[in-house]
């Protein structure tokens, strides 16, 4: 099952993410930083002595060894995975794969989801309130798209319970005056 799931739903969204990461956010110093995973980086830690190790040893994994095949997202699962002795063999790239795999990357979606917020609960909705602000929001976030809304039917099923409040014109055939 463990394997299904890395295949079908982990690998998808990890390569989607770089790919994203690669063609939106080029030039962050902070993504810059994990140019060390690449073995071509000409990149010589501090001067601990098991640092240099560590990296001597990965770049040669990279270059002819168990890593040769793979992507980068690949190699940043296998170090950051628990299940795999690469996390043991290499710590500090454990590390720094985890903190990779697991740091948003923006927060796009949090600004969206304060803007369709305050779309929502506006002046005349600010008594919206917990699991009715929620269903809202889920609404507004990925329900259906305006245009395929049947505004029709929901007039129908509106005026066809009985109301205190009748439309005021006369000739609608919604309300049956």
């Amino acid at each position: 099952m463990w394997a299904r799931f890395v295949r079908d739903v982990l690998k998808p969204y990890i390569c989607s993410l770089q790919s994203n990461i690669e063609r939106s956010f080029q030039h962050i110093e902070v993504l810059g930083a994990f140019s060390v995973l690449d073995p071509y980086q000409k990149f010589i830690p501090g001067q601990d002595a098991t640092v240099i190790q560590e990296w001597t040893s990965y770049k040669q994994h990279v270059l002819v060894g168990s890593f040769k095949d793979k992507t980068q997202a690949e190699i940043m699962q296998l170090l950051a995975s628990e299940k795999d002795e690469w996390a043991e063999i290499y710590p500090n790239l454990r590390l720094l794969s985890s903190a990779g795999l697991v740091i948003p990357v923006s927060s796009v979606n949090c600004e969206r989801d304060f803007s369709t917020m305050n779309r929502v609960k506006t002046d005349l909705r600010n008594r919206l309130k917990g699991e009715h602000l929620a269903a809202c929001l889920r609404i507004a976030v990925n329900g259906p798209a305006p245009e395929a809304f049947p505004y029709a039917q929901a007039l129908e099923l509106f005026f066809n319970k009985p109301r205190q409040i009748k439309c005021s014109d006369k000739q609608c055939h919604l309300c049956a005056h």
